[in-house]
């Protein structure tokens, strides 16, 4: 088998083990009454596989603030506040936070399926996905007592 055919299987591999990754993250977010959210830039080269975690109501605000065009992201709202702009009146128009961000990368931030969270998670070891599972559970119960 040519060398070309190898690198081609690895990503048949990593694709299954991708999708297999996507679908206990999105039944763990039903489970959770959450949504597991893919960026637009989700899939594309460079991307490491980033879901973003939110709850329904907030994905539901971010949505309507999407298609009202009167978003404003919170790094914008930052820099307004930073260049001591006036922000009174608009903290109704910035995008609510996601409670958890996964992204498919190794402790050196390189794309890799066997790790989760630069590192933080190996998803190969057993139990791996699990606890990855269980860290996402934490920050949304965390994240529900801190909105109260």
């Amino acid at each position: 088998m040519s060398r070309r055919y190898e690198m081609d299987d690895q990503r048949v591999g990593d694709l299954l083990i991708v999708m297999e990754q996507q679908r206990q993250l999105d039944e763990l977010a039903q489970e959770m009454n959450a949504v597991a959210y893919r960026p637009d830039y989700h899939g594309r080269t460079g991307d490491p596989n980033t879901i973003l975690f939110y709850t329904k109501e907030d994905d539901e605000r971010n949505r309507e603030l999407e298609r009202s065009g009167e978003i404003i992201t919170r790094s914008q709202f930052d820099d307004m506040k930073w260049h001591r702009m006036d922000t009174s009146g608009l903290k109704d128009r910035v995008e609510r936070p996601y409670f958890f961000v996964f992204q498919n990368d190794d402790i050196n931030g390189q794309y890799d399926v066997r790790y989760a969270n630069h590192g933080r998670f190996d998803l190969y070891k057993l139990g791996g996905m699990d606890d990855l599972l269980n860290a996402i559970r934490e920050a949304h119960q965390e994240y529900i007592e801190k909105k109260g």
